[in-house]
């Protein structure tokens, strides 16, 4: 840096978002923190989230790399019978790790488990053009 005329000091680890080892960037915990509160306030009769763990830290991370809101995400997860264990004949519900998964948030948002009445069914007049 110093070679090229770059102040060392502008770029910190806090500046470049980087995590050194024992320490971690004051963003991601109030970004895990803030993730969890609102899964706990939106997805109301799910499992709550009551410790913040590393792996949640960086599950966090990852969705919002990947540009998922994660406001709209827990919307979609509270609209879904499937999802919120209300389906009929379920006993399975997701979790907040469960949707933090990035394939599983793809998922979510691409609306592969919205309820019934989300769905559009194929009726008969879809056909009539032909393939």
């Amino acid at each position: 840096l110093e070679k090229n005329g770059i102040d060392p000091d502008r770029f910190s680890q806090a500046t470049l978002d980087l995590e050194s080892e024992g320490k971690e960037s004051p963003h991601i915990r109030e970004d895990a923190e803030e993730s969890m509160k609102l899964w706990n306030n939106t997805c109301v009769g799910l499992p709550a989230v009551t410790r913040l763990t590393h792996k949640r830290k960086k599950a966090v991370q990852k969705i919002k790399k990947e540009g998922i809101a994660l406001f709209e995400l827990f919307h979609k997860v509270i609209a879904s019978d499937f999802l919120m264990g209300r389906a009929k004949d379920s006993t399975w519900n997701c979790t907040f790790d469960w949707v933090l998964e990035v394939e599983h948030a793809n998922k979510i948002m691409e609306d592969n488990y919205g309820t019934c009445a989300n769905r559009r069914t194929l009726e008969s007049e879809d056909f009539a053009s032909g393939f």
